[in-house]
């Protein structure tokens, strides 16, 4: 914990909107549903939208997006494809690499500062190349740090978890280690609390000391709840995992075991930090309350520990 005196700081509070269908027709509708809310910043599901075509925007589509857009006080930012992965096979980069600009290019056009994309993910390698894919991805967001920030898009780098048996990826302390290993001002972290939480149990890690390690690089963060369980076993929907406390639940804050308040109360953030919340739909009714209990934790990392430079 920081024992410094607290200083002020300008964290904003967010949600990350529904959608409808992906041609945008509807989308007036998930942003309106957001006003009245006092938010600072809304989060676009660019990744569920039909936006881009082979790396090209759809012109018509993109101006419908800027239509319901037009006119709000909010500030934007979006969430770029969930396979992107710099640390994919060396046969499929120049795919990743072209639609990674094509994300920053679309978060540019429709007026969004920042652009979320998630961290690379791997199959069974040995060491040596798991080592050899890291220092490629940590290049590859160096020159997407250059372009982003030619285009005044920040890039948002969040941390995922594998499934079981399944890929492997950076947990909250390792991604925290490549992010401090890639400084770019266009670069930052985005500590996904939750998707940690899961990850650290499924490989037995400290998830506490990895989100405190990655909180100070995260200028933005994903705030939804879970129990840190990893889904293991096949279900019939949703709510059976909710009932079981298992999975990628994206509960509102205090419904599941996640200790907010000690990382709030440990942790060092970025002055500018965004507190996101991804609400899962299903418990979209709680949103108001959710909105109330985020900015509860805004308050306590406030009066926490002294924000780190952003």
């Amino acid at each position: 914990m920081n024992d410094g005196p607290t200083m002020s700081s300008s964290y904003s509070i967010g949600v990350a909107s529904r959608c409808g269908k992906a041609d945008v027709s509807d989308f007036t509708v998930f942003i309106d549903e957001l006003e009245g809310l006092g938010l600072d910043m809304i989060e676009l599901p660019l990744c569920e939208l039909d936006l881009l075509v082979g790396g090209r925007m759809v012109g018509e589509r993109v101006g419908r997006l800027k239509e319901a857009m037009a006119g709000r006080t909010f500030r934007w930012s979006g969430h770029g494809a969930i396979g992107l992965n710099f640390l994919d096979d060396e046969a499929r980069l120049a795919m990743h690499r072209a639609t990674a600009r094509a994300y920053v290019e679309l978060a540019a056009e429709i007026g969004a500062e920042r652009l979320v994309i998630h961290s690379g993910q791997y199959g069974r390698l040995d060491e040596a190349e798991i080592s050899r894919r890291y220092a490629r991805q940590r290049e590859e967001l160096l020159v997407l740090g250059e372009f982003s920030s030619s285009h005044g898009v920040l890039v948002c780098v969040e941390n995922v978890f594998g499934h079981e048996g399944g890929p492997g990826t950076a947990l909250p302390g390792e991604l925290a280690r490549e992010l401090a290993a890639t400084p770019h001002p266009a670069l930052t972290g985005t500590l996904d609390f939750s998707h940690g939480y899961i990850h650290s149990t499924a490989c037995g890690a400290d998830f506490v000391a990895g989100a405190l390690a990655m909180m100070p690089l995260s200028r933005h963060l994903h705030i939804h709840d879970s129990f840190g369980v990893p889904k293991t076993i096949w279900t019939y929907n949703p709510a059976e995992d909710a009932a079981m406390g298992m999975g990628d639940l994206h509960l509102p804050p205090g419904w599941g075991s996640l200790p907010f308040d000690r990382l709030m109360r440990e942790g060092t953030l970025p002055a500018d930090a965004v507190f996101m919340i991804e609400l899962h739909p299903r418990c979209w009714d709680a949103l108001g309350e959710t909105v109330e209990a985020t900015r509860r934790l805004m308050e306590k990392a406030a009066r926490g520990s002294a924000p780190a430079a952003a």
